[in-house]
């Protein structure tokens, strides 16, 4: 088995995918990266993509991919014949990573999950996403936001609880995944720093020379 997977997940082959990939590639010569697609619609590829939208979806079927990106990786993750790895890194094409993964992750790095953003209803009460907690039936006692789902870390012990799971079929993702690591006894860890380059919004990005990774970064 190996140390780490990075799953590299992209919607275009453009100048920053392939620069993105291309500095991946050089920070992780001894670990194996995989291009995944969803139904990929542009006329290149890289090397190696495994599209996931032209494989069974293994249980995990996806209406809107914005709101359902987990489900990508998941189903990535059930496929036939994949690679198996110690810990997987949800990775996005546009990351912007400046040092290896081992050094972005820092202490988490062997925790079961690590994400820059943890959200409960106690401490962040008005997140939107609890709206979907209709959904969650049993599981609501657990529910936990994990956010972005780039650049999050994730043991095989709870990755394979949660996609051989199949539950929450219906929520954000976001709350899906947390929700899910937090019910099989997977506490999600936050990455020490990660919270001022790692966001959903790009303004909300700190500028700084430390060497760390910086999401999202589109040019």
């Amino acid at each position: 088995m190996q140390e780490l997977l990075i799953l590299f997940l992209y919607h275009a082959l453009d100048a920053t995918t392939k620069a993105h990939f291309e500095k991946l590639q050089a920070l992780h010569s001894e670990y194996q990266i995989v291009p995944i697609a969803y139904r990929f619609q542009g006329d290149e590829l890289l090397p190696g993509t495994v599209d996931v939208g032209l494989e069974p979806d293994h249980g995990w079927p996806i209406e809107r991919v914005w709101r359902e990106v987990d489900k990508v990786y998941l189903r990535w993750y059930l496929g036939s014949q994949r690679p198996k790895a110690k810990r997987y890194v949800f990775f996005e094409y546009d990351i912007l990573a400046n040092c290896a993964a081992a050094s972005f992750f820092g202490p988490t790095w062997n925790s079961p999950v690590a994400v820059a953003r943890i959200k409960t209803p106690d401490s962040n009460p008005g997140w939107p996403w609890w709206g979907d907690v209709s959904e969650l039936g049993a599981a609501s006692e657990y529910r936990c936001g994990v956010l972005p789902l780039a650049a999050t870390l994730w043991s095989d012990e709870a990755l394979a609880a949660i996609a051989h799971s199949r539950l929450l079929q219906s929520c954000f993702c976001e709350l899906r995944m947390g929700t899910l690591a937090k019910m099989y006894g997977f506490e999600p860890q936050v990455i020490p720093g990660a919270e001022r380059t790692i966001s959903w919004k790009s303004d909300r990005i700190q500028v700084t020379d430390e060497l760390t990774w910086f999401h999202p970064v589109k040019g």
